[in-house]
């Protein structure tokens, strides 16, 4: 009586967790349960007229035999789940959580974590300067010095222009 309870008690502990399994194998435990009791016997061909005692002999016959398959497959299917969530377990353990090594490991090949910050952009544009250095020495030629000069673009310039983007890669340090 006591593995019949705990049978119902796992039964009921899988339709609250997986209603449509739960659903599915009821199904399947009662096809099985209507098969065996309602297949035909050939001892009751052999004898055209029973009597009373002799029919119900075979129907308990039947029902023990047909109730005892379906206590058979629950059984095998409670120890199936057993052994299933105990391989679950001994995953989860050795693969499926987060230890130090595995954050080590990852910071190893990608980096630390980082935060991300607010967008920007900062807008300027480039100018080539040519400079000219006269020497005090007049005999001397000046000094032409080309210099790049950085304007940056205060006011938005998204209202009205014309514009050239210049997009440069920054491959990463580590990884494919």
């Amino acid at each position: 009586m006591k593995i019949l309870l705990k049978l119902l008690n796992r039964a009921g502990d899988l339709a609250d967790v997986q209603p449509v399994i739960a659903l599915f194998l009821a199904g399947a435990l009662i096809a099985v349960f209507l098969t065996s009791i309602l297949r035909d016997s050939s001892s009751a061909e052999s004898n055209p007229n029973p009597s009373l005692l002799w029919t119900l002999y075979h129907q308990s016959r039947r029902m023990l035999r047909a109730l005892t398959l379906i206590f058979v497959l629950a059984a095998a299917l409670s120890l199936l789940r057993i052994y299933l969530h105990q391989t679950l377990a001994a995953f989860e353990g050795e693969h499926g959580r987060i230890t130090q090594a595995n954050y080590n490991a990852v910071q190893t090949i990608w980096g630390a974590e980082q935060t991300q910050g607010d967008l920007s952009m900062l807008m300027y544009y480039e100018e080539e300067v040519t400079e000219r250095i006269e020497s005090e020495d007049l005999t001397k030629p000046a000094v032409l010095r080309k210099k790049i000069v950085r304007h940056e673009i205060t006011s938005n310039p998204f209202l009205s222009a014309r514009h050239e983007v210049t997009l440069r890669q920054n491959p990463r340090k580590k990884g494919s």
